[in-house]
């Protein structure tokens, strides 16, 4: 799939992820608007104002015994910040009486007492077990329906990852890696689905904008929360204390999430020369329709007839996905409509970078940013690892060997070739130092 993906393609996928989710945005904070923009507020203050504010904190270790060191500590908690202060907003509103305590009212969801028998419903301790709610059963239509939904969520889930390669200012993922964090997704729903989870796993957008606003990409940061997330579903009531947040409280992250998400992806039209006609075309019909045509098939279920209901089943499940028809159509229209190689932006925005520049120094970048280095040694003892999709050393499959992008001539490639080893230079150039203010947040 990477052949045909550029930035048209990722542009409105990443952007749409924002724009069609405002309505469940809208949905959590119409409850109490006050609460929900004073988390916006709050975000804003703590992430931009106070951003670069050092406070010190008291540390000890072995070698240098008690002594302090500075952290950025308003940005680094800023959603933390901005949830206490509003939920706290929201439980003196409710022991005044403000919010209305009738269930029926649309302000009642912003009560803090609105869902507090979830705690007392949950058990301390529970453990999941395979087989739980009974054997797994298969079924065509439910699989080819879920194939469906996996599809939309594999091109989102590119889109995600080129998205916090951009907000982290890290050269954009080899194809390796990409197949490493897809085939990561998918075990973890084969897993989700094996306990009796009625949901399945991937990536979720909304996490690429708090790492723009808190400024947190590193790896043991994103551990440390895997393991919580696991303590959490294992104490039924620490998880519950989480799930009653009152709606408003969580919309005000939303929004800004969201936010950050919608421009991260336009941050990528830099890459590609909007001064072309075709370019505009392309991007601009992929959102419109991309925005148009779930709503349409959303307001008139039932619609798609074709006389097979799981082909039925298939394509409604498509065409209600915004993120695949604005990925679909930006893919095709930006692969089928001539243009150049420069202008729609593949030269810069290909992940094949260690494949048109020799320099060792940008190789161990990438290396450094994206490998994980057990399972990296693992893979490159083996010859066999050429054929295995998350190894670095990935060919690509056989049948796919001569698939190459379209161009006009051999020359006009080679020029195109060319021009990405400097325009991936100068962008890898271009950004500031571990040691500057911008990226020192930044660990990878």
């Amino acid at each position: 799939m990477m052949r045909f993906i550029g930035p048209l393609t990722v542009i409105p996928t990443i952007s749409l992820v924002g724009l069609s989710m405002f309505g469940s945005a809208s949905d959590l904070c119409q409850s109490s608007w006050i609460v929900s923009m004073l988390g916006v507020a709050l975000l804003c203050l703590f992430s931009l104002t106070l951003g670069e504010v050092q406070v010190p904190l008291p540390l000890w270790s072995r070698r240098k015994g008690c002594h302090t060191n500075t952290y950025p500590v308003f940005q680094l908690l800023a959603p933390a910040f901005a949830i206490c202060l509003t939920w706290i907003l929201s439980y003196i509103l409710t022991i005044s009486d403000y919010f209305p305590n009738d269930a029926n009212h649309p302000n009642y969801k912003a009560r803090t007492d609105s869902t507090w028998s979830t705690v007392s419903k949950a058990t301390w301790l529970y453990l999941p077990y395979p087989g739980q709610f009974g054997w797994p059963t298969f079924g065509a239509g439910a699989f080819v329906g879920m194939l469906a939904a996996t599809i939309s969520s594999i091109v989102e889930s590119i889109g995600d990852y080129y998205a916090t390669a951009r907000i982290c200012a890290l050269p954009p993922p080899p194809k390796h890696t990409i197949n490493r964090g897809v085939a990561v997704e998918g075990l973890a729903c084969v897993l989700s689905g094996f306990f009796g989870v009625c949901h399945g796993t991937t990536s979720y957008s909304n996490i690429i904008g708090y790492i723009g606003v808190t400024g947190m990409g590193a790896r043991y940061t994103w551990y440390v929360l895997g393991v919580l997330l696991m303590v959490c579903g294992l104490f039924g009531k620490l998880g519950a204390v989480l799930a009653i947040i009152p709606d408003p409280v969580i919309g005000g992250t939303v929004v800004v999430g969201l936010g950050m998400v919608t421009t991260v992806a336009l941050s990528n039209v830099h890459m590609v020369d909007m001064k072309e006609p075709r370019n505009m075309m392309v991007l601009g019909v992929a959102l419109i329709l991309g925005m148009m045509l779930p709503r349409w098939v959303e307001e008139h279920p039932g619609v798609i007839h074709t006389g097979f209901p799981e082909l039925d089943q298939v394509l409604t499940v498509l065409l209600t996905t915004a993120m695949f028809v604005g990925g679909f159509v930006g893919c095709v229209l930006d692969n089928i409509v001539p243009g150049d190689l420069d202008s729609r932006g593949i030269t810069m925005f290909s992940g094949h970078i260690t494949e048109h520049d020799g320099s060792e120094a940008l190789a161990a970048r990438v290396s450094k940013a994206y490998d994980v280095k057990l399972l990296q040694a693992t893979l490159t003892k083996h010859n066999f690892s050429t054929y295995i999709p998350i190894s670095p050393s990935y060919k690509g499959l056989p049948i796919f060997s001569k698939c190459k992008r379209p161009s006009a001539n051999d020359k006009k490639q080679k020029h195109s070739e060319l021009s990405a080893v400097g325009q991936v230079q100068r962008f890898v150039s271009n950004v500031p130092s571990k040691e500057t203010s911008t990226t020192r947040r930044y660990s990878y």
